[in-house]
C-alpha cells in the first residue's frame, strides 16, 4: 500500500506518493511514473485528496487520471480504518448487528424483547459510518436510515396496539 500524504504535505511529498502508487500498484515503469509525476506542479496534500476524477484526468490524461484517482480514494479510505475513528464506527456495526441478532434470537424464545432500540442503534451506527468514511457509501447511508425508520415505526405501532 501507498500511504497517502497528509494534507499538509508538499508537492515534493505529493509527486513522490505518484511515483510510489505508479509503480507499486500499477506496474508501470520508474521512467514512466516520474514523467507523470512532473505533471503535479504545486498542489498539496489536501488538492490531492479534494481533487475530483475530471481535475485528475485532465492532468494526467484518461487512463492514468482514473487510476490515480481509485488509487488516492482506496488509500484514503485504508488510512481511515486503520485510524482510531475507523476502528470505533466498524465494531460500532459489528456490536450493533450482534445486539439486532441476539434480540431476535431472543424474541423467538419467547422473551420480551423490543427489536426497536437494537434497529435503532445499528440504523445509527450505519449512519455514523457513511458519513464518516471518506468517500462515503451512499448504500449504507440509505439502510441506516431505512432501520431507524424501521425501529420508529416498531416503536410508533407498539403504541397503537
Amino acid at each position: 500500500m501507498s500511504r497517502v500524504p497528509d494534507r499538509s504535505a508538499c508537492p515534493k511529498e505529493v509527486r513522490s506518493y505518484i511515483v510510489q502508487t505508479l509503480t507499486s500498484k500499477h506496474k508501470t515503469d520508474q521512467h514512466f511514473a516520474e514523467e507523470a509525476a512532473r505533471l503535479w506542479r504545486v498542489g498539496r496534500g489536501s488538492e490531492l485528496h479534494d481533487t475530483t476524477l475530471k481535475y485528475f484526468q485532465e492532468i494526467f490524461g484518461v487512463d492514468v487520471g482514473l487510476c490515480l484517482f481509485q488509487s488516492v480514494r482506496e488509500d484514503r479510505d485504508e488510512v481511515w480504518e486503520r485510524s482510531y475513528t475507523g476502528i470505533i464506527h466498524s465494531w460500532m456495526i459489528y456490536g450493533s448487528s450482534a445486539y439486532v441478532f441476539w434480540s431476535l434470537i431472543v424474541s423467538n424464545l419467547g422473551g420480551f424483547t423490543s427489536l426497536a432500540l437494537p434497529q435503532l442503534i445499528l440504523g445509527a451506527s450505519q449512519v455514523s459510518y457513511a458519513y464518516q468514511k471518506p468517500t462515503g457509501k451512499d448504500w449504507m447511508v440509505a439502510m441506516g436510515v431505512g432501520n431507524i425508520c424501521i425501529a420508529i415505526f416498531t416503536l410508533l405501532w407498539s403504541r397503537v396496539r
